[in-house]
Parts: structure tokens; sequence; C-alpha cells
């Protein structure tokens, strides 16, 4: 069975791209771990090395957020290649494909998977799942491998406004139909998956940890949203709306590239 590994469509995502390499040793090491899979794996390493290279700066020093501050870079979502495959729609067109995203495309169509994995990663927040199917056994595997990792989960608002939740950290991932008119983008990786019928599946892990974005204990402290025009009770976290990985506008602005996975059995 052909499955997909893509790594580092988000060039400011490196644990996509680690994790990858780490496999590529572990199946070269280990021919009983490379015999019993029964799949063929398609694994890329970085799917974005132009974006990668120009957060090379902060990657020699992952625990240092000020080289991260100084070093960061993220392509505005119509230039990233999770979100430039080929999208067409009764209200939305692209055709804006980039290099990158064409070559994942031929590799998807050559190998046919039936299984295709991208590997994300966020700043600070939970480890949390998108799946293309609505698959509830399955996305309470996913949650209970990272926190059995010791990795907290994100129980706030999904990333994406108007994701369904499947389950606790897991949502249904949005199509490009779904954000184009919003984002300005094309289809995902997951559009492109559906044409083979494959299950696509987007982890999204944590750069720094705290085990507190997962306390849900409630608080009485006063909150305010918009400039202080709501006030109630909040998380103990002290945050309200969406405490995920990515702020709309402090990642758009020139910054984004993304490490995604493909597979096939």
């Amino acid at each position: 069975m052909p499955q997909g590994q893509p790594a580092g469509p988000g060039a400011d995502e490196p644990i996509g791209a680690l994790t990858v390499s780490a496999l590529l040793r572990q199946l070269v090491e280990d021919a009983e771990l490379r015999e019993g899979f029964g799949y063929r794996r398609h694994l890329v390493p970085c799917v974005d090395p132009d974006g990668a290279r120009l957060n090379e700066g902060w990657y020699a020093r992952p625990s240092d957020r000020r080289a991260y501050a100084g070093h960061f870079y993220r392509p505005a979502e119509a230039d990233q290649v999770e979100w430039t495959f080929p999208l067409t729609g009764e209200d939305h067109f692209f055709d804006r494909t980039l290099p990158e995203t064409e070559a994942l495309m031929r590799l998807m169509d050559e190998v046919r998977p039936t299984f295709v994995y991208s590997l994300h990663n966020g700043e600070l927040q939970g480890a949390f799942y998108y799946l293309s199917r609505n698959d509830p056994a399955l996305a309470a595997r996913l949650t209970a491998i990272a926190a059995a990792e010791g990795l907290p989960l994100h129980m706030g608002p999904p990333e994406v406004p108007g994701a369904v939740q499947i389950g606790p950290a897991a949502y249904m991932t949005p199509r490009g139909a779904e954000l184009a008119a919003t984002y300005g983008v094309g289809g995902g990786s997951v559009d492109y998956a559906d044409r083979f019928g494959a299950l696509h599946l987007m982890t999204e892990l944590p750069h720094w940890a705290d085990p507190r974005v997962a306390d849900r204990t409630p608080t009485d402290r006063p909150a305010t949203v918009a400039g202080g025009a709501a006030r109630g009770r909040v998380r103990r976290d002290g945050l309200v709306g969406q405490p995920g990985r990515r702020a709309a506008s402090s990642r758009s602005t020139g910054s984004q590239a993304e490490l995604s996975g493909s597979m096939s059995p």
C-alpha cells in the first residue's frame, strides 16, 4: 500500500522534517520494522527548501526565542505549498500552483496514495489533529499517542474558525473551498488526496510545550475581548478566543511555510 509523508510545507515548522529524518534512519537500521510495515512509504523530508533556508538562523537554536523572532520566515497563505493546490468551484478559482506544490501533485499522481500525512507544528499550543474523515475512534487513538508522550492537548477552539470537531483536540480538515474566500488560497493537500480516496491526516505539534495550555479549570478572573467589550469566566490561562498556534495577522505577513507528509499503501 502506498503512503505519502511530506514534511516542511511550512518553512517555520521543522518538526516534520526532523520526524521524517528520524523515521528514515529507523527504517534503514531496523530491518524487522521495515519489513513488518506492510506499506510502501514515500517520504519527503522538505517540500519548501527555499523557505527552510530563510529560517536557518534559528533552526540551530530552537529553544532561543529571540533567535526565533529575529530569523522567522513564513510566506502568506496563498504562497504556501500546503494551500496552493488547484481549486475550481462555483465561487472560487485558483491555478497559481507553486513548483513545489506541482512536485507533490506529480508524486501523488504517480503513487496514488491511500494515506497522506502532512506534518506540521505550531508555536505555543497543545497538540491537535485534522482528519479528512469523521472517525472518532481514530481521533481518540491519535490524541492518546500525544498524551502518552507527555504532550498537552489543544483544548481550545479550532485553529480554523468553523472546523468541525471530531473529539478532543481533533477536527475535520477544512477543504480549500471552505477557506478560499477568507484566505485567498487554493486547494489543500487534503483536496488533492481526496482525488484518490486517500485518508488525509494533519498533525499540529507545539514547538514549545507547556501543560498549562490544556488546563480547563475555570477561574473568576475577568477577561476582556475586543478592547474590553466583554467580561466573563475564562480558563486559568486567561486566554479568550483562540489560544491556538496562529494569530491571524501576526503570521500572515511574509512568514508562512509548512511541513507535510504523504504515504501510499
